[in-house]
């Protein structure tokens, strides 16, 4: 979102907040794409958020470049960790997140099964996957690669000032925990830690994390 208004690009996230909550869409079916795509055309560009599979609809918007896709990921036993962080963060507000995710085994199975879109994404057109151990470390480059995958045309300057804005003021992302790279390693039983590798034994290999395990 900040980089659209650096951009100066109509801007119709705004528009978008009154249809969708805080621009999180559920799920990508006709109806929905459709909606997102009369917003755009009438009000400007816009970002939202999903955990949702694609179609074969957002397939082909994607190979044209009418919508352009960056997927976020992360070591799956850290993502488990962060999960049940914001579960237990927000489970006595008036707005919970992350319900199911209550223990170390229930969060597990829902990582898992999210894990399958990593596949599902990884075979449509035009999609920019970002790491985020490498994004942490890398914040300024990696944020001018997804700028370059958005074609917003920003500077190198403009990338730093968000990078400095969020730095300084970390509570303005909502779902900012530790932020630790491995942060399994350092907070679960060397046991736990085996188990868990085992059970992610695919998406691991799958997402490249084989090198972090020792």
């Amino acid at each position: 979102m900040d980089l659209i208004k650096l951009a100066k690009k109509r801007n119709g996230q705004k528009k978008l907040y009154e249809e969708f909550r805080i621009g999180f869409v559920r799920k990508l079916d006709r109806r929905t794409v459709l909606k997102l795509l009369k917003i755009n055309f009438l009000y400007g560009s816009f970002v939202i958020k999903t955990h949702s599979n694609p179609t074969r609809l957002i397939y082909w918007l994607s190979l044209f470049g009418i919508i352009r896709t960056t997927f976020s990921y992360r070591h799956p036993v850290d993502t488990v960790l962060s999960a049940i962080d914001h579960r237990n963060k927000t489970k006595d507000s008036d707005r919970p997140v992350f319900v199911q995710h209550k223990d170390l085994e229930s969060s597990s199975m829902v990582i898992k099964k999210a894990y399958r879109k990593f596949g599902n994404w990884s075979t449509v057109p035009n999609v920019l996957f970002v790491k985020y151990e490498v994004f942490t470390k890398k914040t300024a480059e990696e944020l001018f690669r997804i700028q370059m995958h958005l074609r917003l045309n920003l500077s190198s300057n403009q990338i730093e000032s968000v990078v400095s804005h969020y730095h300084s003021n970390p509570e303005q992302i909502w779902n900012l925990n530790k932020g630790n790279e491995n942060r399994y390693k350092s907070e679960l039983e060397e046991t736990r830690q085996k188990e868990l590798e085992l059970f992610f034994e695919n998406e691991i290999e799958f997402a490249g994390y084989n090198d972090h395990i020792t």
